[in-house]
């Protein structure tokens, strides 16, 4: 069996190990006419994996348009996955030049600790940049901030929770900064979930003539104390 840990590495990862063993077999064709034929075919399974619906023109139309520049993006790709050793009759495109200094640049993603997974590392940003305005504005918006948090904590956990553990919460996102008193009345739970619809179950709130209507669709009578 041949693991992946012993294949040679994939060169543009989107296309899948198939389209570059592919293209490695399209290298290996002696014959230059056979091996621009093939090649041809090979972009057409790329252009079906990845189709540009909007821009569907022959690709050896070489007009300035958004096709060609499609198609052009998929030679230019074929030609890297090959490690630049493709070599066509007439090329289609004019093939990108190797720079060997030219480095990939892989995504770096945040990695710093969410203090709290309730609420999520943009409330928590958002918090860490109220708690850098002047007192007066982290006064004004520090009551705000906390009937969110408490938002956020009855759809997570579907639970009430105390207005002090909010407060609590808040003063150490804030790191000190926003100090709300303890004895600070939030927003009731009913009128923070009206604006969500939400209901303790998890699921849309439903009225009660919604409910007589299921109740009539499902049994064929009235409910009396519904």
């Amino acid at each position: 069996m041949e693991y992946n840990t012993e294949r040679d590495p994939l060169i543009i990862r989107e296309y899948g190990r198939n389209i570059q063993k592919l293209i490695e077999s399209v290298v290996a064709i002696e014959d230059i006419e056979e091996r621009t034929k093939a090649a041809k075919g090979v972009i057409k399974i790329m252009s079906q994996l990845y189709p540009d619906q909007k821009y569907q023109q022959d690709y050896l139309d070489r007009r300035r348009s958004r096709s060609a520049d499609y198609w052009h993006k998929l030679w230019d790709h074929m030609y890297i996955m090959s490690d630049y050793k493709l070599e066509l009759s007439t090329p289609v495109v004019e093939p990108p030049v190797r720079d060997p200094e030219r480095k990939i640049v892989k995504h770096q993603y945040n990695r710093d600790k969410i203090m709290f997974r309730n609420y999520g590392r943009n409330i928590e940003n958002v918090i860490k940049l109220v708690a850098s305005y002047p007192e007066s504005y982290r006064n004004k918006w520090a009551v705000e901030l906390a009937n969110y948090l408490k938002k956020s904590y009855i759809i997570q956990n579907k639970s009430s929770v105390k207005d002090h553990v909010l407060i609590d919460h808040l003063r150490e996102l804030s790191e000190g900064k926003i100090d709300l008193p303890s004895d600070t009345v939030l927003e009731s739970t009913h009128n923070l979930m009206k604006s969500v619809n939400y209901s303790p179950r998890g699921h849309a709130s439903t009225s009660g003539r919604q409910r007589k209507k299921k109740y009539r669709r499902r049994n064929g009578t009235s409910p009396r104390n519904y």
